[in-house]
């Protein structure tokens, strides 16, 4: 009974969230994210003390009075600069409920892939399995982490860009930001290969959660691919909605039958396999729907490293003195 309160506090607050990253404001997103948090471990302390936190509506009860106070911390931030239409221009509001279910059908595609392997793999194999999964889905949770981060940047910069007409400056974007998180990515992918990782998932669970390393390991190859899915935060800034509903539509489909190939024989190596292969498909498709809108280089964009080996050079020179 309570969801649709925690829903509509959800609503305004990823609504405000939404104004302040097109404007590129970082510490309103700040702020009313820190507003939810702060709340919720507020009341979440209150409720321990009074021993009121006893079931899942007592949950509820929380996320809906922590999203209610993010999102007027949202209405204080942000009501100066919206403005209410006294008219609705047909046209554009046409557009607008095409971009926005068109936005809807490739975020339900995308819960395919973010929760189909569990479910799929719990119907194949043991809950030790699933598990030792869900694990390390829950660390492979730090590069989806780099590829929300860059989201939230290139979705409003595309957008200005867009809106201002500057497309030699949105070339330069797109590759800067394919390049720069591939410098970000890759180190990463090899650390995890390369060191010994068995130990610090052993001092964490002790022999709980074996299989852990070896599955995480999998799963970081799909981090690999997040540069180029980031193209679907472009395709979102460029207005192209359904091109971006294209490349999730595809990656999902990619994921089921990847998954059903290889869940049964494989385990959670095969769900590791599936979500590998929806990345790449979800990278290939929103590169290839932003190339025909931005005659941006792959080469180019590859080459970037030195750019950020420049900018981190500078950085350090300043900050020593050398």
């Amino acid at each position: 009974e309570w969801f649709p309160l925690v829903a509509l506090g959800f609503l305004l607050r990823n609504y405000f969230l939404k104004v302040s990253q097109l404007d590129i404001d970082i510490r309103s997103m700040f702020l009313i994210d820190a507003a939810w948090v702060l709340a919720t471990a507020v009341l979440v302390a209150w409720a321990w003390v009074q021993k009121t936190l006893v079931t899942a509506d007592d949950m509820m009860i929380v996320s809906a009075l922590s999203a209610i106070v993010s999102s007027l911390t949202g209405i204080a931030l942000c009501a100066r600069r919206m403005q209410l239409a006294r008219s609705i221009h047909r046209p554009e509001l046409r557009q607008a409920i095409t971009f926005g279910l068109a936005q809807c059908a490739a975020a339900a595609t995308l819960v395919v892939q973010t929760q189909g392997d569990t479910l799929l793999l719990a119907r194949f194999a043991s809950m030790s399995v699933v598990g030792n999964y869900d694990v390390a889905k829950k660390f492979f949770r730090g590069f989806e982490a780099i590829r929300d981060a860059g989201a939230m940047f290139a979705y409003p910069a595309v957008a200005r860009l867009r809106a201002q007409g500057r497309t030699t400056e949105m070339v330069l974007m797109i590759e800067k930001m394919i390049g720069f998180t591939l410098v970000v990515v890759i180190p990463m992918v090899v650390i995890v290969w390369l060191a010994p990782i068995e130990r610090i998932f052993g001092a964490l669970y002790k022999s709980t959660f074996d299989q852990v390393p070896h599955i995480f390991r999998l799963l970081s190859l799909a981090a690999l691919a997040i540069p180029f899915v980031l193209n679907l935060s472009v395709l979102t800034g460029l207005g192209d909605a359904r091109a971006g509903f294209r490349s999730t539509l595809i990656s999902s489909i990619v994921f089921v039958v990847a998954a059903l190939l290889f869940i049964p024989r494989l385990g959670a190596d095969g769900a590791a396999i599936a979500v590998v292969a929806s990345y790449v498909a979800l990278g290939i498709g929103s590169t290839i729907g932003v190339r025909r809108h931005v005659a941006f280089s792959l080469p180019g964009a590859i080459g970037r490293w030195r750019d950020a080996f420049d900018y981190a050079m500078r950085y350090w020179r300043r900050r020593t003195g050398k």
